[in-house]
């Protein structure tokens, strides 16, 4: 999770959003770098800068500064405790960790579709946390797209699709339970606001905890429409 995994991919889309219209802007992106390294914090911020797209970039900083703006609050109180009640020598050594970098991107003429990845350590946690942020943008429309404005997408089924997918994956682990899933892969769009979509292809990101043990990670199903309509017709 600490290594930038971003690959561009650049294919032809047979439908986006809304539109198939093309654009003169460029989807051209550099990743930007922001180390920081505090006696007790350690900080790597790896994201993309799009050099035509500057309501994408504010959308993306607004989201940063703000978030690590928390964090450093959160890192300084904590510090302030071990400093003044915790063990000192457990701690000598042990930093918080603040990473985020950018594990998935697609960028073609009609969507910009990408993740942002938060992985937090908080010093005498017993593991760090790592939090999944998508951003999808229509170029077309020059708009960001939930879920639900792909047109094939019911959310009702799509909530169905998901969870069978979810418990045909861990039908053996005594650890998954099936309320667990169900609720957090119910049919609430906040359930499935983390997800990427290039046009074919429909992933779905589930954060830690949302349906399944730590351990598990971030949960993903990906679907197609072809996908999507076979199981519906069920």
């Amino acid at each position: 999770m600490k290594k930038i995994a971003c690959t561009l991919f650049a294919f032809v889309m047979v439908m986006a959003f809304t539109s198939c219209q093309s654009t003169k802007k460029s989807a051209k992106y550099q990743m930007k770098t922001l180390k920081e390294e505090k006696d007790y914090t350690t900080t790597t911020i790896e994201y993309p800068e799009f050099f035509d797209y500057l309501e994408i970039n504010h959308a993306v900083g607004t989201f940063i500064t703000s978030d690590y703006d928390e964090a450093k609050k959160m890192f300084a109180e904590n510090n302030t405790w071990w400093l003044e009640e915790g063990d000192l020598d457990f701690v000598q050594g042990i930093h918080n960790e603040y990473y985020v970098d950018c594990p998935e991107i697609y960028v073609n003429d009609y969507v910009i579709t990408f993740i942002i990845s938060k992985y937090v350590y908080l010093c005498g946690a017993a593991h760090g946390s790592t939090t999944y942020t998508s951003f999808n943008y229509d170029i077309a429309s020059q708009s960001f797209k939930d879920i639900t404005d792909i047109p094939w997408v019911d959310l009702e089924k799509l909530s169905a699709y998901c969870i069978s997918s979810i418990k045909t994956l861990y039908y053996d682990d005594p650890d998954y339970e099936d309320d667990w899933i169900d609720d957090g892969a119910g049919p609430d769009i906040k359930n499935y606001s983390t997800f990427i979509y290039d046009g074919n292809q429909l992933t779905i990101y589930f954060q830690e905890y949302q349906v399944a043990p730590y351990a598990s990670g971030i949960p993903e199903v990906s679907l197609t429409e072809k996908d999507f309509r076979a199981f519906s017709y069920k």
